[in-house]
């Protein structure tokens, strides 16, 4: 009797052992999952962002092809091409950077930031046109916004070409992190809209009482 009891006793022990051992494994293979599957996501994201970074720099040489294009010459086709440049931004970035990603599929302001990256750069090459330092937006000057050679618009596109460009990455990486209820993106998000409100008020005055206040055009 005492040997049947001591040899039981030995057999659960072992059992337990085993489903020790078995539970410890399967939690240090879920732990390992998740420090892959965070790694991966944290991967994804640094990708996903210096993808939007890339397409942002690609209106650098999509202007200075422009400013050799003939069209350009005419106002309101400066503002075709720049509307279908600017819409394209969106499905390019879902296509090549965005789509197996479902949480920010589904955010229309991660396209909107996208686009406004890209635009950024425009707007910081525009003001190092206006400086003399570039000449890819000359046409631009000439056939678009023309108010834009004063200092309200020098500085103004300094401003969205630097700053804006910087609070843009920093919301869209907080969306891809899915941080977009935190009070550090409110924060930025309110600081952005204020920024763009207070910027266009002081823009719009000063082109209607300057001297390009009666250069309006289509584009």
């Amino acid at each position: 009797m005492n040997r049947s009891k001591k040899k039981k006793s030995q057999t659960s022990n072992g059992n337990l052992t085993q489903t020790n051992t078995q539970a410890t494994a399967n939690d240090n293979i879920s732990i390992e999952n998740k420090i892959m599957k965070q790694s991966i996501e944290q991967e994804s994201t640094v990708r996903i962002l210096f993808g939007v970074i890339a397409v942002s720099f690609l209106s650098v040489p999509i202007c200075y092809m422009l400013s050799y294009m003939k069209e350009m010459k005419n106002s309101l086709n400066v503002f075709l091409y720049s509307a279908v440049i600017c819409i394209s931004v969106a499905p390019l970035t879902y296509f090549l950077l965005i789509k197996h990603l479902l949480h920010v599929k589904k955010e229309m302001y991660f396209y909107v930031f996208t686009i406004f990256s890209f635009t950024a750069i425009a707007d910081l090459l525009l003001a190092l046109t206006i400086d003399g330092y570039s000449s890819a937006f000359h046409f631009y000057l000439e056939q678009g916004e023309v108010y834009l050679k004063t200092s309200h618009g020098l500085y103004i596109n300094y401003w969205d070409g630097t700053v804006h460009y910087l609070l843009y990455l920093i919301m869209l990486y907080c969306m891809l992190k899915q941080k977009t209820k935190t009070k550090f993106f409110r924060f930025l998000s309110l600081f952005w809209c204020g920024s763009m409100i207070n910027s266009l008020i002081v823009l719009v005055g000063g082109a209607a009482v300057g001297r390009y206040g009666s250069h309006i055009k289509p584009s």
